[in-house]
Formats: C-alpha cells, sequence, structure tokens
C-alpha cells in the first residue's frame, strides 16, 4: 500500500471543489508521444517529418480511498467514490471539467480519461470502507484562437 504521507490532489478548476487521496501512490507512471510522419518515396528508406505531440498521460495504480482508521467505521466511501466518477461528467461545456492535479512540487492541468475503482474491505453490512483507484489523467491544453499554419503549406510560398 502507498505510504500515509502528503497528499495527490485532484481540484476542479471549473466547479466547485477537489479531492485529495489519504495516501500518496507508491508509483506515478508518464508517457509522451511525439508523432512522426513517413513521406512516402519510391526507392529507399522513407524519410519521416515531424508532425506534433500527443498529450502527455499520467497513471497512477496506487490510489486509496480509505475508512478503516476512522472512529465512524461504518461510514462508507461511496460518496468518495461517486465525487471521483462526477469529475468524469459532461459540464455544461459539453465534456468533463479540466483539473488541476497537485502532487508534491509538480501541478498539471488535465482531464480524467480513465478511473477503475476496485472495493477491497466491507464492514458488517457490506458497506465498502477501503478501495483502490487506478486513474489515467491527459494533460489539457486550451485550443489555441488561431491554428498554427504547417510548414509547406501554400500559405508558406510567396509569389514575386
Amino acid at each position: 500500500m502507498s505510504t500515509p504521507v502528503g497528499n495527490f490532489m485532484l481540484t476542479n478548476l471549473e466547479g466547485a471543489g477537489h479531492f485529495a487521496f489519504q495516501r500518496f501512490p507508491s508509483a506515478i507512471e508518464t508517457t509522451g508521444r511525439v508523432n512522426w510522419q513517413p513521406q512516402d518515396i519510391t526507392i529507399g528508406i522513407k524519410p519521416i517529418f515531424y508532425a506534433n505531440r500527443e498529450p502527455r498521460q499520467t497513471r497512477i495504480d496506487d490510489l486509496w480511498l480509505d475508512n478503516t482508521e476512522s472512529t465512524n467505521l461504518s461510514q462508507s466511501i461511496t460518496d468518495q467514490i461517486e465525487a471521483l466518477y462526477g469529475l468524469m461528467g459532461e459540464t455544461e461545456k459539453g465534456r468533463p471539467p479540466v483539473l488541476l492535479a497537485t502532487w508534491g512540487d509538480r501541478q498539471e492541468r488535465c482531464v480524467l480519461q480513465d478511473l477503475t475503482i476496485n472495493e477491497q474491505m466491507f464492514d458488517a453490512d457490506g458497506t465498502p470502507i477501503r478501495a483502490r483507484a487506478s486513474i489515467t489523467l491527459i494533460q489539457f491544453q486550451d485550443e489555441p484562437a488561431t491554428r498554427p499554419r504547417r510548414v509547406g503549406t501554400p500559405a508558406d510560398h510567396v509569389s514575386i
């Protein structure tokens, strides 16, 4: 299980609320990708040209919702689970809200792409009191006001 120090927090930047996990994850995996486009030629190795970058993805498999150390063991974590799923719901903008993920000295604007909850401990009547959450966050960037021009388009050629 993860350590009980520090916090991993998700803050809703478009509405009320934030979500702080009780324990810091044991690992955070971040993935980036650059897209290169091979160009068609008839002979030899296809040259590649830079196209763009994919948004960075952050995967955390070790986040805990835990009420076992509470004096009120019958207090459910169901509200916490529903609050997490709520971060995937559509807003008035027609998409899930932008979040700010904060851990240590890092912050990243993102959206919640994937959420898996594994309920692992229950009280006597079956109410969940401990669950493990796995999430995937995708880096969020606002749409630019104007799209950048691509190199090699007719707009780049000048007639004299």
